[in-house]
């Protein structure tokens, strides 16, 4: 996770690395930073499916946990 977030610090277009950094955040809990890095990804490629499909997932699992 740590190259992970420097990859994203060093190169904040990198949509690769935001990609796969959200789904270890989402997977470990971190539902806050993966949402922000799933935005960022949905701003460096508009059209991604996958992105938008995680940020419904996520709100699907925060609703689960209120």
């Amino acid at each position: 996770m740590r190259c992970l977030q420097k990859a994203t610090g060093v190169d904040p277009d990198n949509s690769k690395a935001h990609r796969l950094l959200a789904e270890v955040l989402f997977r470990v809990g971190a539902l806050t930073p993966a949402r922000e890095h799933l935005e960022v990804l949905v701003q460096l490629q508009p059209g991604e499916s996958e992105a938008a499909a995680m940020l419904a997932q996520m709100g699907d699992a925060e609703d689960k946990g209120s």
